[in-house]
Parts: structure tokens; sequence; C-alpha cells
């Protein structure tokens, strides 16, 4: 079992795939089931059981009461593919603490330093090598913004620049511990990943793992023997990582990028990340004993005001903050459990650093745990199956340091526990299987959709969706709206109808399913309804372009031209030249829209404001991006002085 422990531990860096649209989620919920399932058959197959202690830990308590709040959450908002996957990562991760802490009760820690080690090796390498094959490409990319873009891109084998770094931060105590270890081959990989994962953190320029790595080491100051000799240590490393991180900035030509991110910070109320906090709070008053339900924020976040006066072309996936994330979704007794969690363990492994034989590791463990949760507070890494396999390895130290003096008697053998542990990891992978595989097929669909490749799209959305284990993507987009996309551009009305009224079911606030549900119907004639699901996608996003330009587009065809102009001056649109470069319909509808509606009150003006109105209709002919602002203007200030459009006109004329 330690050979398999250590062997998940160190490789898990190196499980990743190019074939899905996140390159770690579904593949690594995969691997961690595999795993549990393994050490549970091990486990078995030896007749070892689980000690009575750490079964009633505080920490396992904590998380067997966020998995029940998540599963009572779900049958009371509705099952879905997304809360059997979350429930069931939550199982794992019960099985992981309870199976890695079990076995740390009889086996000594020395054992793991190096796995861990390795893990935050392989990551550095995968992430540099990723930076030197890049570096050249993007070296001649002459504008600022697209050159720290492409930089920021880069993420190794952790999907995200940020959660490389927050994984680096949790493995600092195991690192930093390690420059004084014995063994001359680990204190040296310790030195080489500390090393690299300095440059990592200066390079992601991550806000909150900076942060986190500042208020770590006040704590650790504060906490230590503070003599001379350590005040002058303490000030050489940090002048030394100061250097190091400003001459590595300059050489890629990022500082300026860097301060930029600390100004950024300091604003933080204009931030989307506020917006984002702020939407999570309203949904949790809202939904504060059972939450919305697991995987439900992203589908629920749409009714509280966070895409409004936006395009619509970009989905938050999450609230950036772990503890808004696990109450909204889950409720309060989940919310609470998470908190108690993070203080539990820094309860327990400040005692340990009191009372325990090594002070240094739990000390370095205490401070990582106050910074960690920072980067909890700003960021997502429940979320990730990397991180979870470290936080809770060290989670699961703390738990078993504290019971290795206790005497410890475990559970007797029960025929139906073990047949429970077997049916479970048997779901865990079938689970896992079904959604890594609808991942890749849901992938290469999307892939076919920007070719235009429709008979692709509909035969791989067939073979990836499963309405109980893959009905969602990663950007909260109901797999089967693709295929209606598919069978739509293929005229087949009435399949596409039926996927988006599926796609619907999935999730009533995107947008765009709502867009191609409405259109659907108004192909088929059936107008009151069309309009209906317009006007509820503009509840989601009032300033949505192409709901307003399709529904004005039924006003118009009705005669309602005046109302057609108001739904279509709505909308937030992109600068004229972008439009053009997309052979954007927007200034289309509005010329013609604003067109009829001049002509059809021409008997109802003077001859010479209906030459004004003429002289704008013609601005279109000539400087249609002119023409477009200036009817903008008129629509602003008829809407200011609650007068009609004549009268606005006539003002900006004068």
């Amino acid at each position: 079992m330690k050979l398999l422990i250590q062997f998940f531990i160190a490789f898990t860096p190196f499980v990743f795939s190019f074939s899905t649209a996140d390159p770690t989620l579904s593949i690594r919920f995969l691997y961690l089931s595999i795993f549990i399932s393994s050490l549970i058959f091990i486990q078995l197959y030896k007749n070892e059981m689980f000690s009575i202690n750490l079964l009633k830990h505080k920490i396992l308590i904590c998380l067997i009461l966020i998995f029940f709040s998540y599963l009572i959450s779900s049958f009371i908002n509705g099952v879905s593919s997304e809360s059997i996957y979350l429930i069931s990562k939550l199982f794992l991760t019960i099985m992981f603490v309870l199976i890695i802490s079990n076995f740390l009760i009889k086996n000594s820690l020395k054992y793991f330093f190096l796995p861990l080690i390795l893990f935050s090796l392989f990551s550095s390498l995968i992430y540099m090598y990723q930076l030197y094959d890049q570096y050249d490409q993007i070296s001649i990319i002459e504008d600022t913004w697209h050159k720290n873009k492409a930089f920021d891109s880069i993420a190794g084998s952790m999907g995200h620049k940020n959660l490389l770094a927050s994984l680096h931060f949790l493995l600092l105590p195991v690192l930093i511990y390690n420059l004084n270890n014995k063994n001359r081959f680990i204190k040296t990989l310790s030195i080489i990943s500390l090393c690299l994962a300095t440059i990592i953190f200066f390079q992601t320029q991550t806000r909150a793992v900076l942060g986190a790595i500042i208020i770590s080491s006040i704590i650790f100051i504060f906490l230590s023997n503070n003599s001379i000799n350590n005040l002058k240590k303490f000030f050489i490393y940090s002048v030394f990582f100061l250097i190091s991180g400003y001459v590595f900035l300059s050489s890629l030509d990022r500082l300026d990028v860097f301060k930029k991110e600390i100004t950024k910070s300091i604003d933080f109320t204009s931030s989307q990340r506020f917006s984002l906090y702020k939407s999570s709070i309203n949904l949790i008053n809202d939904n504060f004993i059972f939450g919305v339900g697991p995987g439900n924020w992203r589908i629920k976040i749409w009714e509280y005001g966070l895409y409004n006066n936006t395009f619509g072309d970009s989905f938050a996936q999450r609230p950036h903050n772990d503890f808004l994330w696990i109450f909204s979704e889950g409720g309060f007794i989940a919310g609470i459990s998470y908190i108690l969690l993070f203080l539990i363990l820094l309860k327990d492994s400040f005692w340990l650093y009191k009372n325990s034989n090594n002070p240094i590791f739990f000390k370095l463990l205490f401070c990582m745990l106050i910074g960690y949760g920072l980067i909890s507070m700003f960021d997502f890494p429940f979320e990730r199956i990397s991180h979870l396999i470290v936080f809770f390895f060290l989670a699961s130290i703390i738990s078993s340091y504290k019971l290795k003096n206790k005497v410890n008697s475990y559970i007797r053998k029960s025929f139906i526990i073990n047949c429970l542990f077997i049916i479970f990891s048997f779901a865990s992978i079938y689970i896992g299987y079904n959604r890594h595989i609808g991942d890749i097929y849901t992938t290469k669909a999307i892939s076919y959709k920007q070719k235009n490749n429709w008979n692709q799209v509909i035969k791989n959305i067939n073979k990836g969706y499963s309405k109980l284990l893959y009905s969602i993507d990663g950007t909260s987009t109901p797999i089967l709206w693709y295929r209606g996309i598919a069978n739509f551009y293929q005229n087949k009305l009435n399949l596409a109808t039926s996927d988006f009224q599926d796609a619907y079911s999935e999730n009533s606030n995107h947008i765009h399913v709502l867009n191609n549900l409405a259109t659907s119907y108004e192909r088929a004639g059936n107008y009151d309804l069309a309009k209906q699901y317009y006007n509820k996608s503009l509840i989601v996003n009032p300033t949505f372009k192409e709901v307003r330009v399709n529904l004005s587009a039924i006003l118009y065809n009705e005669g309602k031209y005046l109302e057609a102009l108001n739904t279509i001056l709505k909308s937030k649109v992109e600068v004229y030249w972008k439009r053009q470069k997309k052979n954007d319909t927007y200034d289309f509808y509005l010329k013609t829209i604003f067109t009829s509606y001049i002509n059809s009150i021409k008997n109802e003006v003077s001859p010479k404001d209906y030459k004004s109105l003429k002289d704008l209709i013609n601005l279109f002919e000539n400087h249609p991006m002119t023409a477009e602002k200036k009817i903008r203007d008129v629509y602003e200030i008829s809407n200011d002085l609650e007068i009609n459009i004549i009268l606005a006109l006539l003002k900006i004329d004068v």
C-alpha cells in the first residue's frame, strides 16, 4: 500500500489530457477513483479496518456533514449529473482522508516527503518546459496585452496559472522543512523544487498566493524565536527572493504587468471578483438553509444580476471563493462545516507545533493553512483534484499525528460495510469513466461546430451525452444545446427545438439556450412563445445583443417600429470595426428599423423635422458608425429628458 500511495502522489502531475476542454478535471477524478478503489480493495484483502478514534475525528465529521448536506440539497433541488459528480467527489475525499490517516497512524511520515517533493518538482518542470517551448513565439508579440495573455495561458498540467501557484504554496511546508533533511538527495530536490516554485510565483503573478506568502511569512516570524541571527537570515532570504523576482520579471519584460496586478488588488470594489461575491451573497441569502444544490451555483447565479451590461460571451463557473461556493450549493451546515474544517486544522496543527516532537514542520503547516485559507477566499482550489489530494494529505498528517500516541481500537469487520465500500468504489470509477469519455466527445463536438461540420457534432454529442453522468459542460452549457445548433443549421427544426427544450431543462438561465429556443419557435411561426423566451433571456442579461436584435425583428414585422427601435438600442455592442469584422447584422437591423419608424411618422412631423430625420437616415449610407452613435445619443437624451425622439434629435442638432 505504501508504494501505491507514493506512486499515486508523485505522478499526479503527469495525469492530464489534451483531448478534453479542461486538461485535468475529468481525468484526475477518474485517476482518484481508481486509486481510492484500489486502496479499499487492499484494505479489505488484508482485513485491515479503520480506527474508531479516526472515525470520530472532527475533520472527518466536518467532511461527512458537507457530504450529507450536498446529498440533501441535491434531493431538494433536483438530482443532476453535476450533483452526482460532486457528491461522488466528496465521497472519494472522505475515503482518501480515512485511508491515508489510518495508514499514517501506523507508519512514518518520512516515507511521503519524497513523493510530495516530486509532485512539486514534476509540476514545475512541466511548466518550465512549456515556458521554454513557447517563449520564442511569445517574445515576438509586440502588443503588451496579448504578450502577457500568452504568458498567463501557460499553466503546466494544472489547467490554470493561479491553481499552479496555489498548489506550490500548499507544498511549501514540505519543501522548506526538507531543506535541512540529512538525506542529500532529498535536500537537493527540495532546493531545486523551491527555486522553481519561486519562479512560478513571480511568473504567474497570482495575487492571492503572493498575499498568502506574505501573511504566512509574518506569522512564521511572529511564532519563531526572533533572535538577531534569525532576523538576519529572514532579511537575507527576503532580499534574495525580491531581487530574484525583479531580475526574472525584468528579463521577461513583465515588471509593469506585475505592478498593475498589485494596483488591481487595491481597487477591489470595481473588479469583477467583487461582483461575483456580491451576487453569491445574495444567492446565499435566498437559499440559506439547503443551498441551491451541488453544481447549481453557475446556473442560479444568472438570476442575481451578475451578467447585467455584459456581452454574453463568457460565464463564471464558480464564485472564486470556496467558502461562498460550498455555502451557496450545500447550505448553512455545509458552509459552516467547511469553515470549521479550517479552524480545526489550525487548532490541531498549532497544538502539534507546541507539543509534538516535530514542531518546525507543524509550525510550517499552521502558517500554510492560514495562507491557504486566504487563497480559498479568492480562488477555487476545492474544485481541483490535485489540490484536494495535497491539502487532505496534509490534513491527514495532522489528524493522524494526534492519534499516534492514543490507544486505537478498530471497527469490527462487517459484510455490509465491505459491500457498500465495493459498490461505491465501482460506482465512482463508472462515473469518472463516463464523465471523461463525455468530456472527450463534447470537446470534439465543439471543435467540429467551429468548422460547421454538423454531422460530426451530432455524432459526437450522441456518444458523449448522458443525462445522469454528463449532461452539461464546463461552461455551464447543456450538451444537447450543441446538438440543437447542429440540427438547426441542417434545417431539422423539430429536432433542434426538442434539443433546445431539453437543454432548457438542464439550464433554464443560459442565454444562448433561451435565445436559440426562442428562435426555433420563431421559425415555426409561434411568435408569442418566441417573444416569451426572448424576454426571459433579457431578464438574465438585459443587454444581450443577439436577443435584442431577434426580438426587435419580430416587433418590426408586427409593425411596432418604435418598440423595435427601443429594444435594439438597449443592446451592448462592440466598437464598429469589430462589428464589421464579424459581419454583425446589428447595424443593418438598426438602419432598417429606424428608416421604417421615420417613414411611419412622416405625416406627423413638420417638413423641417422630417428633413433632419431623413438626413440621419442618409448618414447611414456614408458614415454608418457616426449614424449609429448619433441615434444612440438621441435615444439616451430621449430617455433622460422623457421626450420623443424628434425633440431629442433637434436638441443634438442645435
